[in-house]
C-alpha cells in the first residue's frame, strides 16, 4: 500500500554502534585503565607515606595558636620534640636519636636544603630543648620565623637514600 501522491517513507539506517570495531581499541582501553590504576595506587601510597607530615603540621598549628594565645615561650618549648619525632618517623632511628646541638641543626639544614637552622631562627631550637623554660628569650618575630622555618622543614625535607 503506497502513500498518497507516490511518496515513500524515509528509511533510516541503523544507528552507529559506540562499541569499537577492532581489538586495538579494546587494548588501548585496557592499557589506559591499567595506567589509571597504577597512578591511583601510587597516589594512595604517597598520601599514606606523608601521613606523618600532616600530623606534624597539625601539631605545629596547635603550637602556633598556643603561642599566639598564651605564653609563647611555653608553647615554643614543644617545637624541639615535634621536629625530632617528625625526623624519627622518616629517618633511621640510630642516626637521628643521638643527634643534638650543632650536628642536629646541620642535619636539619641538610635534609631540606637550607641554612635556617644553623644560621637563622632555628638556632633557638637548642635553647628551647635544653635551656630552662623560664629563661627563654625569643621575641614574637623570632617565634613566628621559627614556626615558619619548622613548617617549611616539615613540608620540604627529603630522605636521601
Amino acid at each position: 500500500m503506497g502513500t498518497p501522491h507516490g511518496l515513500h517513507d524515509i528509511v533510516l539506517p541503523e544507528p552507529v554502534s559506540w562499541m569499537p570495531q577492532t581489538i586495538g581499541w579494546a587494548i588501548v582501553l585496557a592499557i589506559l585503565l591499567m595506567v589509571a590504576l597504577v597512578l591511583a595506587i601510587r597516589m594512595r601510597r604517597r598520601w599514606r607515606a606523608n601521613a606523618y607530615r600532616r600530623r606534624a603540621l597539625g601539631e605545629l598549628d596547635r603550637i602556633e595558636s598556643a603561642a599566639r594565645e598564651a605564653d609563647p615561650q611555653i608553647a615554643l618549648a614543644d617545637l624541639p620534640e615535634l621536629i625530632k619525632r617528625t625526623a624519627l618517623a622518616q629517618y633511621p632511628r640510630p642516626s637521628i636519636a643521638a643527634l643534638s646541638g650543632k650536628p642536629w641543626l646541620r642535619f636539619l639544614d641538610e635534609s631540606y636544603g637550607g641554612s635556617g637552622f644553623s644560621d637563622g631562627p632555628g638556632r633557638h631550637l637548642l635553647s628551647l630543648a635544653y635551656g630552662p623554660r623560664d629563661a627563654l628569650d625569643v621575641t614574637p618575630e623570632e617565634s613566628g620565623a621559627l614556626i615558619a622555618l619548622v613548617r617549611q622543614w616539615v613540608r620540604r625535607h627529603r630522605v636521601r637514600v
